[in-house]
């Protein structure tokens, strides 16, 4: 051991006869050794060295105590014992272990620093430094300057029963400056790399930013920019909104492009919505009680529905269409809107089937005599082409239902496309109005076990959401369609798509072609870990290049089409895993279980969302780094950014409409579950060291979750004021 830490040999002795009833112990001790000078103009200030050592002792029986003291001439012993006595007035259920071997090893790019001799400089060295810093920083600042120049060496050691005996040391060079208001901190691991520099550059910021700020009534004013300021906004311009980003969907306009102005009536008749609709046509399963409908999400949350209402009982929130879209769909505002607007449900709509509903015969609304407005439909707005429309139309499987009204002068005729059986025999039919803003519904009695599609070989299934997504897909992959086997799911929902592989048995693989949006994503996940579960292993995924196949096959066209819309939570968690790599950088060296779970009861006590986001996104790093950690350890190469990767691939937002309190619960059992396991395999073999790991991992993905939706939350919040103004003064 370091001659400057010989205060530990007397409790690496003393540990040799440990008292009654003490199963482990430990001390640490942290060493600080500072020398300081100031200056002022032409002036020495004051100078100073000191000197502190600190001891932090363990002991554990039954649980495990503490000491903390200055007094190094204390009988080693007696501090032993006196932490075993605290110990009776700890909180926790049993002993904390001591630090095993991993705990205070250092990086596995420990650098040379690490073992070099680390000594004070002289004080007129440090003194030179100062008074030539200072100059230097009165000429260009053209003020007076106070400089506070130290030098810190920072000495740590630890003993314990487990037979570790470790120290290691760091110097850091520190200077602070004061001039006119302004106050800057630099540090380095040298006196020659302290610099002015960095203390210029961030005044000279500090004074441009503390221009006073001149009051203008609003009007149009004339602005004089600098040709940086140009060069600055025209190449910001061209990186935005370039033709590549925009094909990609990578603009800030992205998503944006064809929106429409909402009226206050349309968003009256948003907010007038029926919800349970919406439920079922993703997939989601109801149950009725008497007049309401009731959807239980796990985590402990049942949300009460009524017509447009709707209420959580474990929030103790509710509200209408407008709100229910946003908070469990993950829309903001606009697109609620838009989404609700197009699902406008018509008055002959069928009632929503339940979980213990019967199924009822199938009612089909009456053909029309002529298919005019439906080839027209389909050819001239969705671009399908007219042989492709004519096919599905001369099997029965689309058609044009009888006008039933004047609606602005026009005979208003639907679109019908029916769901047949393996016999040809209708057995589900999806109305849908053939205008702008058309509403959707499915025929009484219809059974969604059948979707619309086409059988035509042994190959594939292609799965789309969509009927005319299915016609856009093979408009667009013409060669031998018909020999291809082709479903539309109406949705998300699974049930039509079982039926179809258990009535078709000949069919070799699944391709899930939904569409590219938050829906369509989670879909693809959710059907994916089904179809696996039932056995099903050829299972591959084809998304559009935009939001669905029916833009693809419009922006072949060369009409305007809608970029795919990335899922919210996916993009928060890659804002995430920056952030939690960010953090892991200046994360503790030292990271085990009882960091972890310390980081995590600080979490859950947070008071602000802030709060919490700030600890979560710690939790998160500092699993990724115990993850690291137990693999180079295990003889593995493990990179952080690699890790990160793996981690946020474990996150399912399909299986991620849970409460924030139950993502902490679910976080907390697993920290507790890994601090078990590692502390149950004191000596590891390589294999057991990836395992643990592979369970931090799974901590970090947890973690990460739980942030997304603290963020998500935090983002929302900041949104939906100023959302509501836009509605309130008509400009949404």
């Amino acid at each position: 051991m370091k001659e400057c830490m010989r205060e530990l040999k007397a409790y690496k002795a003393a540990m040799q006869f440990l008292p009654s009833g003490c199963l482990a112990a430990e001390a640490e001790a942290e060493k600080q050794e500072k020398l300081s000078v100031e200056i002022t103009g032409s002036q020495t200030g004051p100078m100073s060295c000191s000197e502190q050592t600190e001891l932090f002792v363990r002991a554990s029986g039954q649980k495990t105590g503490m000491v903390y003291t200055q007094k190094l001439d204390a009988n080693a012993s007696d501090v032993i014992a006196q932490a075993l006595t605290n110990s009776e007035a700890s909180a926790a259920k049993k002993a904390e272990p001591m630090a095993a071997a991993d705990y205070w090893e250092m990086d596995e790019a420990k650098d040379s620093n690490y073992e070099q001799e680390t000594t004070l400089v002289s004080i007129e060295a440090l003194k030179n430094k100062a008074k030539t810093l200072a100059g230097q920083l009165e000429e260009s600042f053209g003020c007076q300057v106070r400089l506070n120049l130290s030098q810190t060496i920072l000495t740590m050691g630890i003993v314990n029963t487990n037979n570790i005996e470790e120290t290691a040391s760091v110097c850091r060079f520190a200077a602070e400056a004061a001039a006119d208001g302004y106050e800057g901190y630099a540090c380095a691991l040298t006196l020659d790399e302290l610099s002015p520099e960095p203390f210029i550059h961030e005044f000279s910021n500090r004074r441009f930013l503390d221009v006073p700020t001149i009051l203008a009534e609003p009007g149009v004013y004339r602005a004089v920019l600098s040709s940086q300021a140009v060069n600055n906004i025209l190449i910001t311009a061209w990186q935005m909104f370039t033709a590549k980003r925009a094909r990609s969907g990578a603009t800030p306009l992205a998503g944006k492009e064809n929106k429409k102005i909402f009226s206050k009536e349309e968003v009256a008749a948003a907010r007038n919505m029926e919800i349970a609709p919406l439920l079922a046509m993703r997939g989601f399963p109801l149950s009725r009680s008497g007049g309401e409908m009731h959807w239980r999400i796990p985590g402990e949350e049942s949300v009460s529905i009524r017509g447009n209402m709707w209420y959580s009982h474990y929030r103790g929130k509710g509200g209408d269409a407008i709100s229910f879209a946003r908070r469990f769909f993950h829309m903001d505002f606009k697109e609620a809107v838009r989404f609700l607007l197009e699902q406008s449900a018509a008055p002959a709509a069928g009632p929503v089937q339940c979980e213990r509903q019967e199924q009822k015969q199938l009612r089909l609304p009456s053909k029309d005599s002529s298919e005019e407005q439906v080839r027209r439909y389909l050819t001239g707005i969705r671009k399908v082409p007219a042989d492709v429309a004519g096919y599905f139309i001369e099997t029965g499987q689309v058609y044009q239902s009888r006008a039933e009204g004047v609606r602005q002068g026009q005979e208003q005729c639907n679109l019908v496309l029916v769901g047949m059986d393996r016999d040809g025999a209708p057995r589900q039919a999806h109305i849908k109005g053939m205008r702008q803003r058309a509403f959707r519904y499915d025929a009484p009695g219809s059974d969604k076990a059948y979707g619309f599609r086409h059988m035509g070989g042994s190959g594939p299934l292609y799965v789309f959401e969509a009927a005319v997504d299915l016609m856009s897909y093979v408009s667009l992959y013409p060669k031998d369609w018909r020999q291809g086997n082709y479903l539309a799911l109406n949705g998300t929902a699974e049930t039509a798509l079982f039926r179809t592989l258990e009535e078709y048995p000949e069919v070799r693989g699944v391709v899930l072609a939904l569409d590219n949006d938050a829906g369509g994503i989670e879909g693809v996940m959710r059907l994916t870990g089904r179809l696996r579960e039932k056995g099903y292993t050829d299972v591959s995924v084809q998304l559009p290049a935009w939001k669905d196949w029916n833009e693809d096959l419009k922006a072949r066209g060369g009409m305007d089409a809608v970029c795919a819309q990335p899922h919210p939570k996916l993009q928060m968690l890659e804002q995430v895993k920056d952030a939690v790599l960010a953090r892991a950088v200046h994360a503790p060296r030292f990271v085990d279980g009882r960091y972890l779970e310390g980081t995590f009861q600080a979490a859950c006590s947070a008071q602000a969302d802030e709060i919490q986001n700030s600890c979560l996104q710690k939790l998160a790093a500092g699993a990724l780094l115990r993850a690291r950690h137990l693999l180079c350890t295990g003889g593995e190469t493990a990179v952080l950014d690699r890790l990160a990767d793996r981690a946020a691939e474990l996150y399912q937002p399909h299986k991620d409409h849970i409460t924030q309190d139950a993502r902490l619960r679910s976080l907390g059992g697993q920290i507790q579950k890994m601090r078990t396991a590692e502390e149950s395999m004191p000596a590891r073999t390589a294999g057991q060291q990836a395992e643990l790991a592979d369970g931090w991992l799974h901590t970090a993905a947890a973690a990460m979750a739980a942030d997304v939706s603290c963020m998500l939350e935090m983002s929302g919040r900041e949104s939906t004021q100023a959302e509501e103004e836009e509605v309130r003064m008509g400009f949404c």
